[in-house]
């Protein structure tokens, strides 16, 4: 009677703990079986293939523990959107589409393309830093709304040497292109860059605020003794109507 009774103690004994440790998963979801993240060798290792599921992990996502992104209690509650995670750093201004600037590889650098705009970065902008013209690095926003040229280079209109600018107006793109502001030509009128034209306005273009006229003659020679040059004013030398490229 005696071995009957610890006979049953000791399988009472030996089936308990296991039993108990049935009953205290920490998960809470159903409908998964253990072995598809759990070894036999401990229930610490996992082996759960994240790349079959829709949020696969790459860049720094792959070094973050299971926890950081999910509750024990329930794996499956995890949202696959970056505003589940991540707090929002333009505070509702941009959209919470991360992936249009950022890549899992980390915050920085942005890949924003300012092509998709409707202010394409050509020319000399390309250069510039955000925050010259989007006062806020977290919202954004322009520090002067542009519409024209003048809205954002109201200040390099003031500095100009000469008083072009009072005539010309502020339509810019009028002399200037994208690529910079020196030279002050039009190349599909006459290349500036061409030849050692990098001068001060002021040498071709004698005549204060005066700039549809100028004269060839301030720096090249010019000879009556060429047939091509006679009755034109060496002082007023339409040179680039035969010297189109400007040598």
């Amino acid at each position: 009677m005696r071995f009957l009774s610890f006979l049953v103690l000791v399988v009472l004994l030996s089936s308990g703990p296991a039993q108990a440790a049935k009953t205290r998963s920490p998960h809470r979801q159903s409908g998964f079986e253990c072995s598809q993240c759990h070894t036999t060798t401990g229930w610490k290792e996992i082996r759960f293939d994240h790349a079959a599921t829709r949020f696969p992990l790459e860049g720094r996502h792959a070094a973050q523990p299971c926890l950081a992104c999910h509750r024990v209690e329930d794996f499956s509650g995890t949202q696959p959107d970056c505003s589940s995670c991540h707090t929002d750093y333009h505070q509702g201004a941009l959209d919470l589409d991360c992936a249009r600037c950022h890549t899992p590889a980390g915050w920085k650098p942005t890949i924003f393309s300012h092509d998709q705009t409707a202010f394409p970065l050509w020319g000399a902008h390309q250069a510039v830093a955000c925050v010259q013209c989007h006062a806020d690095e977290r919202t954004f926003q322009f520090a002067i709304q542009p519409g024209t040229c003048f809205d954002c280079h109201e200040r390099d209109f003031g500095r100009a040497e000469v008083a072009v600018h009072l005539e010309a107006g502020p339509d810019c793109e009028t002399c200037h292109t994208l690529d910079r502001w020196q030279g002050g030509h039009n190349p599909a009128w006459f290349e500036i860059r061409s030849g050692h034209h990098e001068v001060s306005c002021g040498r071709c273009h004698q005549r204060e605020g005066d700039y549809e006229s100028y004269t060839c003659a301030a720096c090249h020679r010019f000879s009556l003794d060429v047939p091509e040059h006679q009755g034109i004013d060496p002082q007023d030398a339409r040179c680039r109507e035969c010297h189109a490229h400007g040598f």
